[in-house]
């Protein structure tokens, strides 16, 4: 769940600057960092790190109460399927 909900975070900076829908593609690795501790809040870190045409690269990041990393995600890809009204 923490991981999906990081990428529909970083895929917000297409959707609220730019209007776009994207959807997952691909992605170049996920590393597991420590367990979350129930309850445990998180805090997403996302970084555009390149855009080509309609696909655009995300380094996610998603750390804990003490910002120690729960999920790193390099390369994650979408793809912009389309402009939101």
């Amino acid at each position: 769940l923490m991981l999906d909900a990081s990428w529909h975070l970083a895929a917000n900076w297409d959707g609220i600057l730019h209007g776009h829908s994207s959807v997952p593609m691909s992605v170049a690795a996920v590393k597991v960092g420590r367990a979350r501790a129930p309850n445990e809040r998180g805090r997403v870190h996302a970084k555009v790190v390149g855009v080509d045409g309609n696909h655009v690269r995300y380094d996610v990041v998603l750390v804990g109460d003490r910002d120690e990393v729960l999920l790193d995600t390099r390369g994650l890809v979408l793809l912009r399927v389309g402009k939101n009204p």
